[in-house]
């Protein structure tokens, strides 16, 4: 039998063991996470052969971003040289760092169609899922099968931010647009 396996003493030895202990050669059960749990590669995997007959260019892809606008200053980064401290301007030899640099946030949508134009929130707003649900989906995403797909079906992509996995969001996702990514 030593010779069957060629040198792998160990692995007949364990399957020995195993069988004596358990009356069988299977693997013993394991501690930890069921594999009928379902794992980000599952849900690519479903993802795609969701997709995968066609239909990615009726696929409307969205994000936010938040742009500065007024860049952060660094004082190692503009030196002055003189030998005395007096002959430097003051608005060289101060600097003032603002705490809250100037940002502005945009929210855009793209397909294969075209793209749609850009949303941007106003400045102080926090996005939570009634502001998302009121700034950007009722007034922007409800009318898109009408606006840009003409009333053929698509599918809405959001990235997996708070207000947008929310299930209020969800909720009104699943009752106004034909199909959309869902959260799971």
């Amino acid at each position: 039998m030593l010779n069957i396996a060629k040198g792998r003493r160990a692995f007949i030895y364990r399957t020995i063991k195993r069988y004596n202990e358990t009356g069988d050669t299977n693997d013993k059960p394991r501690s930890g996470r069921p594999c009928s749990v379902r794992t980000v590669a599952l849900k690519k995997r479903a993802l795609l052969a969701r997709h995968a007959t066609g239909g990615l260019e009726n696929i409307i892809f969205t994000d936010e971003k938040i742009f500065i606008i007024a860049e952060a200053t660094n004082v190692q980064n503009d030196r002055v040289i003189s030998t005395v401290i007096s002959e430097i301007p003051d608005m060289f030899r101060y600097i003032s760092r603002k705490m809250k640099l100037l940002s502005v946030m945009i929210w855009a949508r793209v397909s294969a169609v075209g793209r749609t134009p850009l949303i941007f929130v106003p400045a102080g707003v926090k996005i939570n899922a009634k502001t998302y649900k009121d700034l950007i989906l009722e007034p922007v995403v409800k009318d898109l099968s009408q606006t840009m797909f003409f009333g053929q079906p698509f599918v809405f992509q959001q990235d997996g931010s708070p207000a947008h996995t929310a299930i209020t969001t969800q909720d009104w996702l699943d009752g106004k647009i034909p199909d959309f990514i869902r959260k799971e």
